[in-house]
Order: C-alpha cells, then sequence, then structure tokens
C-alpha cells in the first residue's frame, strides 16, 4: 500500500500543476489583506500598550506630587526597616567592636507609649506593654551598633517589677538605680549612660519640629541640678547640643531641673548619665525612630571628644 508522501509525489508527477490567472490572483489578494489585517492587530496592539503604561505613569506621578505618594513610599519603607530592626531581641547584648566605646541605654519608665500607637488621647492611658519606648531604644541601639559602636540595651520591666513589688510609680528611678549600679559594675568601660523617655506634652508641635521637609521629633538633655556630678552631665549635654545644632538645628535643647530623690535622675552615679526625651505623646513610633537615627549621629560625634 502507497504511503501519502508516495501518493502525492504520484499525483505531482502525474499532472502539471497549472492553476488559473483568476485564483492566482484571487489567493494573492485574500493574504494581502490577512497581512493588511494582523499588521493592524499588532499596530493596534503596541498603540495601547503604550497608552496604558503612558497613563498609570503619568497617574503616578500625580500621585507622588500631589497626593503625599512619595511620602507613603519613604514610610512604608521606614516602616519594613523599623519593624525588622525592633523585632530583634529587646535585652539583645551587641559584640563589641570597639572596648572603649560602650553606651549603656535603659529605661526607666519603659512602658511610655504613643497616642497614635492605640486608641486614646489620655496622658494617664499612654502606657503600653509592646508598644513604647523600649523600641525607641533598641532602634537607637541598632543604630549605633551598625556603626561600629558596642551597646548594651537593658530592656528591664521596672512597670512590671513597681506592680509585683506594690511599688509606686514614683519609685520607679529607685529600680532603674539598681540597674545603672549593676551595669557600673559588669562594664567598666562605659562611656554613657542614656536613660531614654518620650516627653509628656500632649502639643505636638512643641515637641515636634521640621527637618528637610519632614517631621522630626525633638530632643532634650535634661540635667538634674542636685547631684555631685551635675556640672560635667551638663557639659556633655551643652557638647550634645552643639553637635545636634551643627548638623540639626533646632532639634534639641538641654534643661536643667531640680529634684530630690527621684529628680536626681540617677545622675550621681556617674559623670556621663543624661536623661533624654526624645519627642512626646502625640508623635507616632515612626517618628520616635527617626529621631533615634538622629541622636545615634550625633553621640557618634560626641564620643570622639570624651
Amino acid at each position: 500500500m502507497q504511503t501519502d508522501k508516495e501518493l502525492i509525489k504520484q499525483i505531482s508527477d502525474s499532472y502539471d500543476l497549472e492553476p488559473r490567472d483568476e485564483f492566482i490572483e484571487e489567493t494573492k489578494q485574500r493574504l494581502i489583506r490577512k497581512s493588511r489585517k494582523i499588521n493592524y492587530h499588532n499596530y493596534f496592539k503596541k498603540r495601547l500598550t503604550y497608552f496604558f503604561s503612558t497613563t498609570i505613569t503619568l497617574a503616578l506621578m500625580v500621585w507622588l506630587l500631589s497626593f503625599n505618594g512619595a511620602e507613603f513610599v519613604v514610610n512604608t519603607v521606614n516602616s519594613i526597616s523599623t519593624s525588622v530592626n525592633s523585632n530583634k531581641s529587646e535585652s539583645q547584648r551587641f559584640i563589641p567592636n570597639n572596648e572603649d566605646e560602650v553606651i549603656f541605654i535603659y529605661h526607666t519608665h519603659n512602658r511610655e507609649s504613643f497616642f497614635p500607637s492605640f486608641d486614646t488621647n489620655e496622658l494617664s492611658k499612654a502606657f503600653h506593654k509592646e508598644k513604647n519606648i523600649v523600641k525607641v531604644g533598641g532602634k537607637l541601639a541598632s543604630t549605633l551598633q551598625a556603626k561600629g559602636l558596642r551597646v548594651i540595651h537593658d530592656d528591664t520591666d521596672i512597670m512590671q517589677l513597681l506592680k509585683d513589688n506594690g511599688m509606686q510609680f514614683s519609685e520607679a528611678y529607685s529600680l532603674s538605680r539598681k540597674i545603672v549600679k549593676k551595669g557600673l559594675e559588669d562594664e567598666e568601660n562605659i562611656q554613657l549612660f542614656l536613660d531614654i523617655h518620650r516627653g509628656a506634652d500632649i502639643d505636638k508641635d512643641k515637641t515636634s519640629t521640621s527637618f528637610k521637609g519632614k517631621i522630626v521629633p525633638k530632643i532634650s538633655f535634661i540635667i538634674s541640678k542636685n547631684n555631685k556630678h551635675y556640672q560635667k552631665n551638663l557639659e556633655i549635654a551643652k557638647l550634645f547640643y552643639e553637635k545636634f545644632q551643627e548638623k540639626y538645628p533646632g532639634i534639641s535643647k538641654v534643661e536643667t531641673v531640680e529634684g530630690k530623690t527621684s529628680g536626681i535622675y540617677n545622675q550621681d552615679l556617674s559623670s556621663n548619665a543624661l536623661l533624654i526625651e526624645i519627642g512626646g505623646v502625640s508623635n507616632t513610633l515612626e517618628e520616635e525612630y527617626k529621631g533615634a537615627e538622629l541622636l545615634a549621629n550625633v553621640v557618634s560625634e560626641v564620643l570622639k571628644e570624651l
């Protein structure tokens, strides 16, 4: 039995294939029309793609320029970054890179929180077990560590210890005092003791400022007059202020206060002890993180002159 190929060859050899002129012309026109149709579809597809690409690009530009889109993108990136950093263990003791530069960070009022973090506008309720100033201290610690500095960040829940021991809020410094003393016993190379707080003023205009078009928290250095290291601590606070003025003018200030027991702020234990307020209760956690980054940049400058 012949195969299809053999049969076709036989037919081809047996007959001269001479199509009519009409058939050739008709076929030619049909192919031309089909070719034009294909070209039209390809052209239309390209134009449609160009139209949608241009429209989306223009819409994105309008959003970025007119509806705070750029700020949203920046905040999102910052939020992801800070979430990664803040999810690290808050009590992490970083591996030392420089034995002569050690920063000890702690929080006497560790549960100080922020209105935007939860549904309240009452100062007495602006305290939270997790969303609190310790996260800001963690951001400060990680930023300093990235600069090659050794950091000890103590995240002791002093507020819980007060509750467990039937103590009052005003007695918090008696507990943080033990933390500072233990730090002095365990580590002889501590250059700075930083007790990190957030301010209590609910007026955000008073606790924030604008720097390069962005809202950043103001940073206050609180120094007690009633301790033997007052002058030395004040000198360091003023050095911080000077460095801030050079890098970020208008963001920081120095305050001196009178105080007795709790008002000494543990500053009688070291000549390099500061109480620092980053922003206030109305600032967002993201703004606080930015303040911590600015503070870290200045800390690294101050250490060069201690």
